[in-house]
Formats: structure tokens, C-alpha cells, sequence
């Protein structure tokens, strides 16, 4: 049987934070929790920020699974291209083996109901909605997705739907994709995800 465990190979960071701007549907109450990953980004360049964040990812990731060497790929305020390119080479390099996806949409919009969250265009003066089904589709299976954005839990009813664009699997599924948020799913909605009530968004 310990033969037939999966096992995660590859971390697919996703960071949409644009520091220093925020998002249109968001109103900050006047002191607010400004840290990401323990770091405050106002103290170092957005650039710089935006590093030091994806590396304290990876190294949270990476104490957790200390006896296989991971592999690691950040997409740091992607656009979809970016986005698609970042999953579809993580899925090509771990074959039929799990990824872990962690999305961190603090600095764009809330995600929607129709299942979108968000990314930018090559200039990053917008916000692009991204289609959870694309993502899936992008990224494959057998994958955890860490939906680490304010209302995550509106997402988790698109991981619960038939999966497009591959084999077909179920949200919960050993061989499928399994869903955390730090919030739950609307009510009255059936959703293939898990709420982590430790996760915070």
C-alpha cells in the first residue's frame, strides 16, 4: 500500500498582491492588518516585497515536506498567459504525480460568483477574470488548490462541477483536485472544497 501513496511534487505559487494599490471593492478600516507572510510590504519596494512573500511561501511549503525536494515556480502579478504557462509546465514536469497550487489574490478583486478570480493585463493596469475551469484544466489533476483571497469560499461550488478539458474526476477524488479555503461556500451551495478555519484571508 505505502507503494501506492501519492506524493506531492511541485509548489505553483501564484501572488496577485499589486502592493500598494488596492483593490476597488475593498475599504480598509483605519489601523487593518497589512502583513503577508509576516512581512509588511509597505517597508521594501513592490518588487522586492513581492519576492521576499513568494520565498516565505516556498519555505513554509517546504518545512512541511522536508524529505523530498520540491520543485518550486512563483507567477508574481501574472497575467493569464503567465498563469497558464506557469501550470501547464508544473503539470508537464509532474506527470500523473500531485501539485500543490497556492493562489493569493489579496490585491485584486474579491472573486466572482460565476467562479472567476482575478489576474492582470501585460501592463498591469487592469484586472482579468480568470475562469476557475481554465485554471483546472491548466493545472490538471491530481492537484491541492490553496485559495488563499478574501470570499475564497465562493470559488469552491467551480471545484465541485465536473472537471472540463482533461479526465474526468470529482473535486474530491483521490485522483482529483481538493480545494482549501479560508472561507466556506455560500449557503445552501454543495461544494468539493475544505474550509480551513486556520487560513485567514
Amino acid at each position: 500500500r505505502l507503494k501506492d501513496r501519492m506524493k506531492t511534487t511541485g509548489v505553483c505559487i501564484i501572488l496577485a498582491l499589486n502592493i500598494g494599490t488596492d483593490p476597488p471593492d475593498v475599504s480598509k478600516p483605519n489601523p487593518c492588518a497589512k502583513l503577508q507572510c509576516w512581512l509588511d510590504p509597505s517597508g521594501v519596494s513592490r518588487s522586492k516585497a513581492r519576492e521576499i512573500i513568494g520565498e516565505r511561501l516556498e519555505e513554509q511549503y517546504a518545512k512541511w515536506q522536508q524529505r523530498v525536494k520540491l520543485r518550486y515556480k512563483r507567477a508574481l502579478d501574472p497575467t493569464i498567459e503567465e498563469t497558464r504557462n506557469l501550470c501547464v509546465t508544473m503539470r508537464r514536469h509532474a506527470k500523473t504525480e500531485r501539485l500543490l497550487l497556492h493562489y493569493n489574490g489579496h490585491g485584486v478583486p474579491r472573486p466572482t460568483d460565476n467562479g472567476e478570480l482575478w489576474v492582470f493585463d501585460k501592463n498591469h493596469t487592469q484586472y482579468i477574470p480568470l475562469s476557475v475551469q481554465e485554471l483546472r484544466s491548466w493545472i490538471g489533476t491530481p492537484t491541492i488548490v490553496v485559495l488563499d483571497c478574501s470570499n475564497a469560499g465562493v470559488l469552491l461550488p467551480a471545484f465541485s462541477s465536473s472537471f472540463v478539458g482533461g479526465a474526468a474526476a470529482t473535486a474530491q477524488g483521490p485522483q482529483g483536485q481538493v480545494a482549501l479555503s479560508s472561507s466556506s461556500a455560500p449557503r445552501g451551495v454543495q461544494a468539493g472544497g475544505y474550509v480551513n478555519p486556520y487560513m485567514t484571508s
